[in-house]
Formats: C-alpha cells, structure tokens, sequence
C-alpha cells in the first residue's frame, strides 16, 4: 500500500505543474520566479516565493506530529497497570 503513494505524489505534482503553472503564472521553482521579478523590478509579489514555503514547512510540521501521535498513543486500558 505504501508503495502506491510514492508512485502517486509525483504523478499529482507533475499534474499540478501542468496546470497549475499556466492557469495562475504561478511558479512551482522559486527561483524561476524571483529572477525574472528582480531582473525587471516587479517585486510586488516576491514576498510569496519566501513566505509560503516556510508556513508550508510549519504545517506539515504540525500534521506530522499531531499524526505521529496518533500512532504512539495506548489505549487506556492498556496504559493503566494490572492489580
């Protein structure tokens, strides 16, 4: 089962990119971006190129612990010591 999300994720990404990209003019390589906006001068929307990534990293964060709690959790009957 877990092999068929790794076969997945890039298959979505590689969709997104084909429609995402054109749809929005939207970059999914920074730096791809953020050269032509400092090589013209239109910074205005440069901030996201920064910005996103970093409070993309802080969710995934958060959803990985909460999820990896998840699994390390016992039941409370189990936690409680037998008398």
């Amino acid at each position: 089962m877990a092999k068929s999300g790794i076969v997945t994720a890039p298959v979505w990404i590689v969709g997104l990119r084909g429609t995402g990209g054109p749809l929005t003019g939207a970059a999914f390589n920074s730096a791809r971006a953020l050269g032509p906006m400092i090589v013209t001068g239109n910074l205005g929307d440069a901030w996201l190129y920064g910005l996103v990534p970093i409070v993309g990293a802080m969710i995934a964060a958060v959803v990985h612990l909460g999820l990896s709690g998840l699994t390390h959790e016992q039941p409370a009957a189990a936690a409680a010591p037998a008398e």
